[in-house]
C-alpha cells in the first residue's frame, strides 16, 4: 500500500464516516457447509489448494542466522525450511530417509546439523547425508540417494513461501494489487517478537471466514474491541485474496493526512490460509494450518518494527498483543469457530447465506470454488 493509496483510502473512509455511509451494498451469496465437514473435500483441499500454490511458512526474521529453521505442516506434510551458511534458504520434507522419523519436532530453532533422534543419521544443513552410525553394517548404501526430499522455497515481502508441486512464483500468485500493497507495508524490516500456537477442533476455513468480514464485530467482540469501530468498511477484491479496512471512530476527529494505521484496522486474507492484521503499532501474522477436516493449528505471530522503542511503548505493545491474542482471538474468534463446528454436526444448515457485510467471505469462497473445481469444468 503506497503512501498515495493510503492517503486516498483514508480520505474516502473519513468522508464516508462523516456522512454515515457504511460503503456496504446488499448482496446474496451462499456457501455449502459440506466444505467444513466432508473428509473427501478436506483431502482434495490438501492436494489442490496447498500443493499447487505458494504457502506462507514463516517470516524471514525467524530464519535470521545460518542453522535457523522453521517447521510447518503443508498439505499434511511436515516441511522444514533451513537458513544456509551462504544466507540462502533450503526446504525439505522433515523426514529421515532411513526409517521415516521426523528430524525435528519443534516448530522452530537452530541446528548446526540435522540429526535424526531414532538412529542418529545426520544431515548437513543443505540436506545431504553426512553421517551414518555403523555404516559398515549397510552392504549397499547409496549416500546421494538418501538426501532429504527437497521442497521449493521463495522469499518475498518478508515472508518465506513454500510450494510442494512446481516452482513458487509469488509475485504472479499475489497479483498486482496484493503484491503492491505488501511491498509497501514494511514487512521486510519487521521482526517476530512473540508467537502463540493453538490447536482447535474446528475446520480451518471457519477462522479464515471470521477474518474476511466485519459483520460479527458488534456482537462477538461487543465487550472487547467493537467500541473502537464504526460500521464503515472498505472491502477490496484482490482475487483470490481479500483486503478489508475497518474505520475506527477516531477517524472523525483527525485531519485528512493522519496515519492510516492509527485510525483504521487493515485485514489481508492471503489465499488460502494466511492472514495479516495491522494494529496501530504492530501487526498480527497468522497462519491457519489444516490438520484434519475438524482440526487446525492457529499460529499467531506478533510482527513489530525493527526500530527500538521506549520501555513504555514496548509495554503498551505487549498489553495490546495480550488483548488481541487472548481475548479477541482465543476467547472470541476461535471459541465461535469451535461453537460453529459443533453446530454443523446437527445437519440443520446445508448452506450459509451471506449478506453485504460478508462480502469478503463471498470473495474468499468464490476463489475456493474455482480452485477446487475439477479441471474439466
Amino acid at each position: 500500500m503506497t503512501p498515495e493509496i493510503r492517503q486516498a483510502i483514508l480520505t474516502r473512509l473519513k468522508t464516508a464516516v462523516e456522512a454515515g455511509d457504511t460503503l456496504i451494498e446488499p448482496q446474496h451469496a451462499e456457501v455449502g457447509v459440506e466444505r467444513y465437514t466432508d473428509t473427501l473435500v478436506f483431502q482434495r483441499e490438501q492436494q489442490v489448494l496447498f500443493r499447487r500454490r505458494p504457502i506462507i511458512a514463516a517470516h524471514v526474521s525467524e530464519l535470521a542466522n545460518p542453522g535457523d529453521y522453521v517447521m510447518e505442516w503443508v498439505a499434511g506434510l511436515p516441511v522444514l525450511v533451513v537458513r544456509q551458511k551462504d544466507g540462502s534458504l533450503r526446504g525439505f520434507l522433515n523426514v529421515c530417509r532411513h526409517r521415516g522419523a521426523m528430524l525435528v519436532d519443534d516448530r522452530c530453532g537452530s541446528r548446526k546439523a540435522l540429526t535424526c533422534p531414532y538412529h542418529a543419521w545426520t544431515y548437513r544443513l543443505d540436506g545431504t547425508l553426512q553421517h551414518v552410525p555403523r555404516s559398515e553394517t549397510f552392504s549397499k548404501l547409496d549416500v546421494e540417494a538418501h538426501t532429504l526430499e527437497p521442497v521449493q522455497v521463495a522469499e518475498r515481502h518478508g515472508f518465506v513461501w513454500v510450494q510442494l508441486d512446481g516452482e513458487p512464483d509469488v509475485e504472479a500468485f499475489l497479483g498486482p494489487d496484493m503484491d503492491r500493497d505488501m511491498a509497501h507495508l514494511g514487512l521486510v524490516e519487521s521482526r517476530v517478537e512473540t508467537t502463540t500456537v493453538r490447536g482447535l477442533a474446528a475446520n480451518w476455513k471457519l477462522v479464515m471466514d471470521a477474518f474476511c468480514e466485519g459483520y460479527h464485530v458488534k456482537a462477538l467482540h461487543r465487550t472487547s474491541v467493537s467500541r473502537f469501530f464504526t460500521d464503515t468498511v472498505l472491502v477490496d477484491d484482490f482475487y483470490p485474496h481479500v483486503r478489508n479496512i475497518g474505520a475506527r471512530k477516531s477517524l472523525r476527529e483527525v485531519p485528512p493526512d493522519a496515519n492510516i494505521f492509527e485510525h483504521t484496522t487493515i485485514f489481508y486474507n492471503v489465499f488460502p490460509n494466511g492472514i495479516l492484521v495491522f494494529h496501530p503499532t504492530w501487526a498480527s501474522f497468522i497462519t491457519v494450518v489444516p490438520m484434519a477436516v475438524d482440526y487446525m493449528h492457529f499460529v499467531h505471530r506478533m510482527l513489530v518494527p525493527a526500530a527500538p522503542v521506549s520501555d513504555e511503548a514496548a509495554e503498551r505493545r505487549k498489553k495490546s498483543f495480550a488483548l488481541i491474542d487472548k481475548v479477541v482471538m482465543e476467547d472470541e474468534d476461535l471459541k465461535i469457530a469451535l461453537n460453529i463446528q459443533k453446530g454443523l454436526r446437527s445437519g440443520v444448515n446445508d448452506r450459509f447465506v451471506l449478506g453485504g457485510l460478508e462480502k469478503g467471505m463471498a470473495i474468499y469462497h468464490r476463489a475456493w470454488d474455482e480452485a477446487m473445481a475439477p479441471p474439466d469444468l
